[in-house]
């Protein structure tokens, strides 16, 4: 692995991105299947010593951007929300998307192509910040996956937990289920034949990117009367996808790569045996989020969002749904999004705050091990003083 910055990218692949996105944000980080476009971004609260590391994970098709909200760095982000509470976000671009590029344009973008990526970015992440004085933790507080950033997020719970265990699992209408348009659903039964077409013969078509047309249709929520809920969020979409489609070098064969080796249905089923499988232990991830749409057709919620609940024990999963939302939830309404996720935040943080101030020891550790700030480490202490006075008449059982 090596950091490098855009200069080092083809000069007419820089010139297509650069009329696409703009400016790279970030830096580049080399791997076997290409060069991945990262953001590290620090928290904008106290945190203490100890990194706290927020991982997000875009949908197929997206960027980076797509966790900025309404408006690049907004406060009413996903970014925002996480920064607030204390983590360091990284964020990064899946191969040919955004502003990463894979070595070789067709890439059969599997289960191991993107957990290759993501252990990349972790090992240089936490690399460099052990270089620059922090506490070294080789835990990631929080991951947040969309749709196919979702998957990844559980084959990493389950593949590189012995490297990078995650302690806190957000998954924001995760694709373990897809309604998909008709040449996907073809594609799922004749992967091999479907790539060799529509990379060779059939690439004048253009099939993939038609397809995800269709897709970017289907995912924003519609009423009963058949109405987009968000026409304008739903219109400046599909006109971004267009563009993307007409400039970027590399996305339709990505959308092709990563539709036919990662989203194809039998890789759903080893994603969703996964989902089950981490559900039922305890730890790595501690706590599970699941925000969905109800008005989700592309993973359709009325269908399946019982069914996701039923893979783990009574009350290991926590359901939150985004009413009148549909799968692009983070773009139709990135406030509710973030409402949701702070409200889990806080959540725990009032429970591991709660399990602190059992002890005084416990706050104290908690405090110098960067759980909680300065300010709160003091709320919790003055709370457990005036517990004891208030309790000084009672006789207790066991220490303090």
């Amino acid at each position: 692995m090596r950091e490098h910055g855009v200069e080092e990218l083809a000069e007419d692949v820089q010139d297509k991105l650069t009329r696409l996105y703009g400016s790279p944000r970030g830096r580049f980080l080399s791997g076997p299947h290409g060069s991945t476009h990262f953001v590290v971004e620090e928290p904008t609260t106290e945190h203490g010593s100890k990194l706290k590391v927020a991982v997000l994970s875009h949908g197929i098709g997206a960027s980076l951007a797509a966790w900025d909200g309404d408006g690049d760095g907004a406060s009413e982000s996903v970014v925002g929300a996480l920064r607030a509470s204390g983590h360091t976000v990284v964020r990064y671009d899946f191969l040919g998307h955004g502003w990463s590029v894979a070595k070789s344009r067709w890439l059969r973008q599997d289960s191991e192509v993107f957990l290759s990526q993501l252990q990349d970015v972790l090992d240089h992440v936490f690399s460099s910040s052990t270089a620059t004085g922090q506490v070294p933790c080789l835990e990631v507080e929080t991951f947040v996956g969309h749709s196919t950033g979702g998957l990844v997020g559980i084959l990493a719970c389950e593949r590189l937990r012995d490297r990078f265990p995650i302690r806190n699992l957000v998954l924001v209408a995760p694709a373990l289920w897809k309604q998909a348009p008709l040449i996907v659903r073809i594609s799922d039964q004749i992967p091999d034949t479907m790539w060799s077409l529509a990379s060779g013969p059939l690439r004048e078509l253009h099939l993939p990117g038609s397809a995800y047309l269709e897709n970017t249709d289907a995912a924003f929520g519609k009423n009963e009367e058949g109405s987009y809920m968000y026409p304008d969020k739903h219109r400046q979409s599909v006109a971004a996808t267009q563009k993307m489609l007409a400039l970027h070098p590399q996305v339709e064969a990505a959308l092709l790569g990563v539709a036919n080796f990662f989203l194809v249905e039998s890789n759903l089923q080893i994603c969703r045996q996964a989902f089950a499988s981490l559900a039922a232990r305890a730890t790595h991830p501690h706590h599970i989020l699941l925000m969905w749409g109800s008005l989700d057709v592309v993973v359709p919620y009325k269908a399946h969002h019982a069914e996701a609940l039923a893979m783990a024990p009574p009350g290991r999963v926590c359901l939150h749904t985004l009413q009148g939302l549909g799968h692009e939830a983070i773009i139709e309404s990135p406030t509710a999004v973030v409402q949701g996720l702070s409200a889990f935040l806080r959540e725990l943080q009032l429970g591991d705050a709660g399990v602190a101030a059992a002890r005084t020891a416990d706050v104290l550790k908690a405090w110098r091990e960067g759980r909680v700030g300065k300010r709160q480490a003091a709320a919790l202490l003055l709370k457990r003083f005036r517990s004891k006075l208030l309790g000084a008449g009672t006789q207790r059982v066991g220490g303090g």
